[in-house]
């Protein structure tokens, strides 16, 4: 839902309480009864329970709304954000969980299922990815630690290579 869509349903709703000669003082309640009926639903879960006047809740379902429609933003954010060749895996992590907490700042088990999934896919090196979705058993931290080992591992040898330094050659004199 958009805020055009709040906005229009709240213009029909003060149609309507003007209509039915409705007093400002039920107006909050006759709005929250009317939302747990309509496409705005699950705005109204958010906001059940609170007691004010109208503009109160009003200004509780423009809060809520905008935050649903960012933690939508946030969940694309999360599903397309990839790993740069020059980004740190621990650092990418650190991106993602950000994104994660604020894509699904109400469900841990989808934050972390979505974290998970987008670590793995996003992680832009295709070895790393096949080798940690083997991993299904571990917790994230432990993933986590285990793509930087296996990264690790994988680099290790040509830095290795590239570290060793030649010594003069020794002749015995035998």
């Amino acid at each position: 839902k958009s805020g055009m869509d709040l906005d229009v349903y709240l213009q029909r709703f003060g149609a309507y309480t003007r209509a039915i000669n409705c007093p400002a003082h039920e107006q909050a309640d006759l709005l929250i009864s009317l939302l747990e009926d309509k496409a705005l639903d699950g705005i109204s879960r958010t906001v059940h329970g609170v007691r004010g006047d109208l503009d109160d809740l009003i200004a509780q379902l423009r809060r809520a709304e905008g935050l649903e429609r960012n933690s939508e933003r946030y969940a694309t954010e999360l599903r397309n954000r990839r790993r740069l060749r020059t980004e740190g895996i621990w650092k990418y992590h650190l991106e993602l969980h950000k994104l994660a907490k604020k894509a699904y700042p109400q469900n841990l088990a989808m934050r972390n299922d979505s974290l998970r999934e987008s670590f793995i896919a996003n992680i832009n090196n295709p070895y790393l990815a096949s080798r940690l979705r083997e991993l299904q058993e571990l917790e994230m931290e432990q993933l986590l630690d285990a793509a930087i080992t296996l990264q690790s591992s994988q680099t290790a040898p040509s830095k290795a290579v590239n570290a060793v330094r030649s010594e003069p050659y020794y002749q015995s004199p035998y």
